[in-house]
């Protein structure tokens, strides 16, 4: 048996099918629907990866500001360190032990002016030496207390940073099959 050429289909009439207005409005709709809510979605994960990058950047920011607070708070606490002990160290020197005794001894039998200047001298200096080992205290703990405020503000973005990595990644998943 012989098969028709291809040629005489063509020539087939086609019945024109019957258009329905309606059919093609919603359609239409559709498409500007889906179309409008592709680029929503898209929008949507422009706004969360933007959002994500902005709260990275604070992050590095914050945790920058932290570690030059703690660097600080350890310099300072290291000199707090050693000015407590070079303040027991000279206090319980035998010279100072010695140059306490000075001011108990009068001036009639014996001729102590120098001794009694170095005393002078030495507790001015031991002074200087109390107070700023208070002022590094209070230094000490006010950074403590800063220290503590930026940690736990790291800590609140890094959490908020981790939430915004993952509505990335759910946005960005609804993309797929």
């Amino acid at each position: 048996m012989l098969k028709r050429p291809a040629e005489d289909l063509a020539d087939t009439p086609i019945k024109k099918q019957r258009q329905n207005d309606d059919l093609e409005s919603m359609k239409t709709q559709l498409d500007t629907l889906l179309k409008n809510a592709a680029e929503h979605h898209e929008e949507r994960r422009i706004a969360a990866v933007d959002r994500a990058f902005d709260l990275e950047e604070d992050l590095k920011s914050a945790q920058t500001a932290a570690d030059t607070i703690n660097d600080e708070l350890n310099q300072v606490s290291s000199d707090h360190i050693n000015a407590s002990q070079y303040l027991e160290a000279f206090v319980s020197s035998q010279t100072m032990k010695m140059l306490s005794k000075v001011d108990d001894i009068s001036q009639d039998k014996v001729q102590l002016t120098q001794l009694k200047d170095d005393n002078e001298k030495i507790m001015g200096t031991l002074s200087k030496l109390k107070a700023m080992g208070q002022t590094l205290k209070e230094k000490q703990s006010s950074l403590e207390e800063e220290l503590n405020t930026l940690q736990d503000n790291v800590q609140q973005i890094q959490d908020q940073y981790e939430n915004a990595e993952k509505e990335v990644v759910v946005i960005t998943n609804l993309n797929e099959p």
